[in-house]
């Protein structure tokens, strides 16, 4: 332990000093005041904070990235290049102590800046309504919908079931001989199964339509708020874009076994939101019952002569406050830097710096899209999608996954609770598994090397 960490505050010394790491710091001690006072959003107080603490969080993400290639894939080969490999090599100290000083010198680096950046990030968040003047109903607004933590929960939809149906009927047309020639049966289970998702949540002018949800858990019952997020659809477009509607949210079950109601049932009456936008409705807590199941019904009000489709609808509630959310949320950067420092250290120990800057950009940037790219391969037809399925994808599950749920912006921007689990999750994966396997690799690849050749 002695020798790494002598080599890492050694490494650590050399590398703070570089001009990179200069241009960073400077960077950002330039753009993250600029967009606490530039940031607008949506012109209003809680636009302007999702706005400054999206893009602040995703500008110290990429720079700290950017930073961490640079110098992991420096920091063993320049001591290679300038022959200063060999006065440590020649000391009583073994090649993968060499590997892990390297490591924990750069993992300096990102604690130290990450703990910095990100302290001057959340200072600058917190203290932006101090200085933007706005009424009282903003300011409640900002506290329900950006300053806590809160877990959402969407309905159940059996898409298993809506499976084995589109099995059942696909079997039963093939031996009609019913099927289109040009339709493969997961083309086929696709679209029945995107059929019924939309009957699910479609709802006719002058009907009404529930959804069910379980396991509600919000902290304070009595005093607290749940919030109905939803965005409305429709298959005509009213001409005003707008559409009328009614919410009903509380336990249904007292109505329907004719029972006292214990909970009460919330009423938002006749209310008219815009198409395309997502809307929150602002429920008292005490409509949850004790086991946490809760009915929501919408009402497409007549006049409104169109079809509604209410898209991801989503129940929301405090489980948490701002400043721990942010806190785990610059822990999942710092999920990215341990991985990208084990990456470019292992790359060092075979490749020249060039080409392990080149490799290291490419498996950054396929990490910040690798959602996407795997839903793209699950959504290709049976042929080219079956070549791709064992070829692509089980590469993709290989390396680090950067965006959706692990994108720390979007929890921060929606004000998402980022799950204790989840990152306990991320670490055992991202950091034990993969970024330990890179540098077992590394450590086994440079005790192989011949860092010098004799020659006669």
């Amino acid at each position: 332990m002695r020798n790494i960490r002598i080599i890492a505050l050694n490494t650590f010394s050399q590398l703070i000093r570089m001009k990179v790491a200069v241009i960073v710091i400077l960077l950002l001690l330039a753009l993250i005041p600029f967009m606490a006072v530039q940031a607008v959003g949506d012109g209003t107080l809680l636009g302007k904070l999702q706005t400054f603490s999206s893009y602040g969080v995703s500008l110290v993400s990429l720079l700290l990235c950017m930073l961490t290639i640079t110098l992991s894939c420096y920091a063993l080969s320049s001591d290679i290049k300038n022959k200063q490999i060999f006065s440590i090599a020649t000391k009583p100290v073994q090649r993968y102590e060499i590997l892990l000083g390297k490591f924990g010198g750069v993992m300096f680096v990102n604690l130290l800046f990450l703990a910095v950046f990100g302290s001057i990030l959340y200072f600058l968040t917190v203290s932006l309504p101090k200085y933007t003047e706005t009424d009282s109903q903003e300011l409640q607004q900002v506290e329900d919908e950006f300053f806590n933590a809160r877990t959402g929960i969407t309905p159940e939809i059996d898409e298993v079931s809506f499976r084995e149906e589109a099995r059942k009927e696909y079997s039963r047309l093939r031996s009609e001989g019913q099927v289109p020639q040009d339709k493969t049966m997961r083309e086929y289970i696709n679209e029945y199964v995107n059929q019924k998702k939309y009957q699910a949540v479609s709802v006719a002018a002058g009907e009404m339509k529930d959804w069910t949800f379980k396991d509600l858990k919000p902290q304070d019952k009595q005093n607290g708020f749940i919030y109905l997020r939803f965005k409305y659809e429709a298959s005509t477009p009213p001409p005003d874009n707008m559409i009328a509607g009614r919410w009903l949210i509380g336990d249904k079950r007292q109505l329907e076994q004719a029972k006292k109601t214990q909970t009460p049932i919330y009423d938002s009456y006749v209310r008219k939101d815009a198409v395309k936008t997502f809307h929150e409705i602002k429920i008292p807590a005490a409509v949850v019952p004790e086991d946490g199941q809760l009915t929501v019904e919408f009402q497409n009000l007549y006049f409104n002569n169109t079809t509604v489709i209410p898209r991801e609808i989503e129940l929301l509630y405090k489980s948490g406050s701002f400043g721990m959310n942010y806190f785990k949320a610059n822990l999942l950067i710092l999920i990215r830097l341990v991985f990208l420092t084990a990456m470019g250290v292992f790359l060092t120990t075979w490749l020249s710096f060039p080409v392990a800057i080149f490799v290291s950009l490419v498996v950054y940037f396929t990490g910040m899209v690798n959602g996407f790219i795997v839903g793209a391969i699950d959504s290709l037809t049976q042929g080219i999608g079956l070549i791709y399925m064992f070829t692509v994808k089980p590469l993709l599950h290989l390396l680090p996954s950067f965006d959706g749920e692990s994108n720390p912006s979007g929890k921060i921007l929606s004000a998402r609770m980022i799950g204790s689990l989840f990152l306990l999750e991320k670490t055992g994966i991202t950091i034990i598994l993969k970024s330990g396997g890179l540098l077992a690799a590394g450590a086994l690849v440079f005790n192989r090397r011949e860092l010098a050749k004799v020659t006669v």
